[in-house]
């Protein structure tokens, strides 16, 4: 009997000892996970980084300078007074538009320099690094914002009201877990006391026995709550909560950023405007130094004649002396030289002349008629006055030369040819100044050497460019062909100019608009006669000299095209060769085939 009881209590003992190991185990394990969760999750990280991003686009954010809505209205009374000036076609309203326009000026001024101290001591530029810095941040936690939409002005409202809530539930079960662990933690250093027979304690047995069960078993529910606790995870509706203050917060911050980049631009631009009202507070701009360089140009000109004329007499004279011809022709070209440094001088004064009428003194042109101003904006100063061709050391170009003549001559260090055209600045002869590039034309190029595949890629993508810039300027071509398409160093296309004497249907319907035996002209101008040409028929005229090109190479060279290249150029020319919905030279220059070499 006694044998029995000694080994049913070294059973009960072993239970014991196995059931207190496993909880004593459990529990380790689980404070090891919950530790590792702490350390994952110190807090709401994501939330954390919201609530401080809400605090800085809120509480730092920069207002609209008090001046600002002044400025506004100031500017809309001067270009209202400026819009006057500019209308005015008779001197005699001049000096009441000008007084009245000087009075509004004097208001801009006045409010611009309230509006540049004002603006000065805002830090626009830091806050607009702190915002890009924000945004940057939010962006690559929740990714990027939906701008379309309003959240609503309660967002934040509710966002802080779920924050403050759920750090409180956080909190709460936290605390709970630290208050049982410790309590536990608290029971271990007495055991530790109790049995170190070493050092005297006061912890007794009913220490270390009494409530042991039950601080465990605290130290299990604890644990396992926060393990268990869905704090860590958000429902849908908090989800919705988190997304709507993001948004609403970028969207401060892109509200923000567009005021900030409009008061910088006006800085700037009423920067300006304070510069050049101090440059011209004093006296009024005059063409003074225009007239000044007229007149150097007048006497320059007179020299340059009379000393042509001396030339002349030598040439002619029966003592026929060759040094001072030559020492004629030196004082002739040295004149010329002096010459076009005035014209080109001229040409600046114009420039800046032109662009104070456009701007701060629209009256001008109306002040100074002999200055010829409007002569110099409506041509975009293109045309110059000045010069004129018997200024030019010019040769004739019979091989160029038609019904027109042509005359060669050097300008500014370039190879130039002289066009006659008509023209209504000039009475009633003009000529258009163009670059010569001597045997440099797409035709003859290809009776030369044809283009390589490769080469024909760069030159017309150069072509394709020059119409596109051409068509952006409301240009019609209207005559492209080998003969005005100009090839520089084999790498580089331009687009030469057109017979200006002829219209754009006669230039399109020429017997020039031809490449070798294949027609130019567009089947839309071929079925109507006298249908004015598109940019279209330029396009149309483009793929049809792309196609001669190609042909040329595949017929005169030995090269072959490359298979992926050639099948490129085969897709774009079935868009360009059609008779309706052709490619624009935009859209051609976005081709594969302008592409794939870049």
């Amino acid at each position: 009997m006694r044998g029995q009881l000694k080994k049913k209590e070294k059973q009960v003992d072993k239970l014991l000892d196995s059931a207190v190991a496993e909880r004593f185990c459990r529990l380790a394990e689980r404070v090891d996970s919950l530790r590792g969760l702490r350390e994952r999750n110190p807090g709401n990280t994501d939330s954390d980084s919201l609530t401080e991003s809400i605090n800085v686009v809120i509480n730092n954010s920069i207002s609209a300078p008090v001046a600002m809505e002044k400025l506004e209205s100031a500017w809309r009374d001067y270009s209202l007074a400026q819009e006057k000036l500019k209308a005015c076609q008779t001197k005699e309203q001049l000096g009441d538009l000008i007084d009245n326009r000087n009075k509004v000026r004097g208001v801009l001024a006045a409010t611009v320099e309230s509006f540049l101290q004002e603006t000065k001591c805002l830090p626009v530029r830091q806050r607009m690094d702190k915002l890009k810095e924000v945004s940057s941040s939010l962006t690559a936690v929740f990714g990027p914002a939906s701008m379309e939409g309003d959240v609503g002005e309660q967002a934040f409202e509710q966002y802080y009201q779920w924050r403050t809530q759920r750090s409180r539930l956080t909190s709460s079960v936290r605390d709970g877990t630290d208050k049982a662990l410790k309590a536990l933690c608290t029971w271990s250093e007495n055991v530790g006391k109790f049995f170190c027979l070493s050092a005297k304690t006061v912890v007794g047995v009913n220490d270390i026995v009494d409530g042991v069960n039950e601080l465990l078993k605290q130290a299990e529910i604890n644990v396992a709550k926060e393990l268990d606790s869905p704090l860590s995870e958000q429902n849908n509706h908090e989800t919705k909560v988190v997304s709507n203050a993001f948004h609403k917060v970028m969207q401060h911050i892109q509200s923000e950023q567009s005021l900030l980049s409009d008061i910088m631009e006006k800085y700037l631009l009423n920067t300006k405007f304070k510069g050049e009202m101090l440059q011209w507070q004093n006296a009024s701009p005059t063409p003074d130094s225009l007239f000044s360089v007229k007149k150097r140009i007048r006497s320059l000109r007179a020299q340059l004649r009379w000393r042509q004329v001396e030339e002349a007499s030598l040439e002619e004279a029966e003592d026929f002396d060759l040094t001072e011809i030559l020492k004629k022709k030196e004082e002739i070209a040295e004149t010329r030289n002096t010459l076009f440094q005035e014209i080109g001088q001229e040409r600046k004064e114009y420039m800046k002349l032109s662009a104070l009428a456009e701007g701060c003194c629209p009256e001008l042109p109306l002040l100074y008629p002999e200055a010829d101003i409007h002569s110099h904006m409506s041509s975009g100063g293109l045309v110059v006055k000045s010069l004129d061709r018997n200024m030019f050391d010019a040769e004739p170009m019979k091989e160029l030369s038609g019904r027109r003549p042509l005359v060669c001559t050097e300008f500014q260090g370039q190879r130039v040819i002289l066009k006659r055209s008509c023209s209504p600045f000039s009475d009633p002869l003009a000529y258009v100044m163009v670059p010569y590039f001597p045997n440099g034309s797409l035709w003859a190029v290809q009776a030369a050497k044809p283009l390589t595949a490769t080469e024909t890629v760069k030159v017309m993508r150069g072509v394709a460019r020059g119409l596109r810039a051409l068509h952006a300027a409301g240009v019609t071509h209207a005559s492209l062909n080998p003969n005005n398409i100009f090839v520089l160093h084999r790498h580089q296309g331009m687009v030469g100019d057109y017979d200006f004497i002829k219209t754009p249907v006669q230039r399109a319907m020429d017997s020039g608009m031809v490449a070798g035996s294949i027609s130019l002209v567009a089947p839309e101008l071929c079925q109507t006669q006298g249908t004015p040409p598109t940019p279209a028929c330029d396009m149309y005229s483009y793929g049809c000299l792309l196609f001669w090109v190609k042909y040329l190479h595949v017929a005169l060279s030995d090269d072959v095209y490359p298979l992926g290249q050639e099948a490129r150029l085969q897709a774009l020319l079935s868009k360009l060769l059609v008779c309706v919905g052709r490619l624009t030279a935009a859209e051609t220059l976005a081709d594969d085939y302008f592409l794939s070499d870049q």
